[in-house]
């Protein structure tokens, strides 16, 4: 899916139900239960990060940010946060829902992230985003973000890799593109490790960590991937 499509596709959810575009686990959600799993889910990302090294709190960045569920729960651990998105009425609806004055919330519908400088936030995060968009334009994301890495940061991206070997996956990995736009919201693609782990090292990076999540869904082999710029490119 193209990134104007996506945006518009968002765009019509937001005005819909923001809270349950952004998450599928439930048909409905209050303000309080959407927010609150958004901090659950960003602790328990920050536990596992500082097991791997400490992170400097200085910016950070949730790239697809929806309604700003991970953003506010970001700002208890950093004094700055921005969410970006590709969708107007999402950053809107994140804006009028915002809890915390570190929190901004920034427009983005080009194909990288140049509207910020290289070395400008120590943690960037993606959830449930990466899977809704084309390979090759996650490919270039993923390079981004470690270009946007200040020496020491690290950034934290999901991102599934292929159906699971059951039937719904089955059907997920056989079916017609036409047969599968009917049955879902909305495109989920899938990235290897090798690609990932290409892309990450390109931009300079190193991948330090890849562990099994279930944010794709149940249907989907899925990762979080921790990576960091390498010392020689941050510095």
């Amino acid at each position: 899916m193209n990134l104007l499509k996506l945006s518009r596709v968002y765009d019509r959810w937001a005005a819909e139900d923001p809270f349950r575009a952004a998450c599928t686990e439930r048909d409905a959600w209050t303000e309080q239960e959407f927010f609150a799993y958004g901090i659950r889910h960003i602790d328990g990302v920050m536990t596992a990060a500082e097991k791997l090294r400490p992170v400097p709190r200085g910016a950070a960045l949730d790239f697809g940010c929806g309604p700003g569920r991970l953003v506010n729960a970001l700002a208890k651990h950093f004094p700055r946060v921005i969410g970006v998105d590709v969708s107007q009425q999402m950053i809107e609806t994140a804006r009028r829902l915002q809890q915390n004055p570190a929190c901004t919330f920034v427009l983005n519908q080009t194909p990288d992230l140049r509207q910020f400088e290289s070395g400008t936030f120590d943690f960037v995060h993606t959830c449930k985003v990466l899977q809704h968009i084309r390979p090759d334009l996650s490919v270039q994301y993923i390079g981004e973000f470690m270009r946007l890495l200040t020496p020491g940061g690290m950034a934290v991206f999901q991102v599934p890799e292929r159906p699971k070997g059951v039937v719904g996956g089955l059907v997920l990995l056989w079916a017609p593109a036409r047969l599968l736009r009917v049955l879902r919201r909305i495109d989920m693609y899938g990235l290897n490790e090798s690609t990932v782990r290409a892309a990450v090292e390109r931009a300079g990076g190193t991948v330090l960590r890849r562990e099994p999540c279930d944010d794709a869904g149940p249907r989907w082999e899925d990762w979080r991937y921790f990576a960091v710029r390498s010392a020689s490119e941050a510095g």
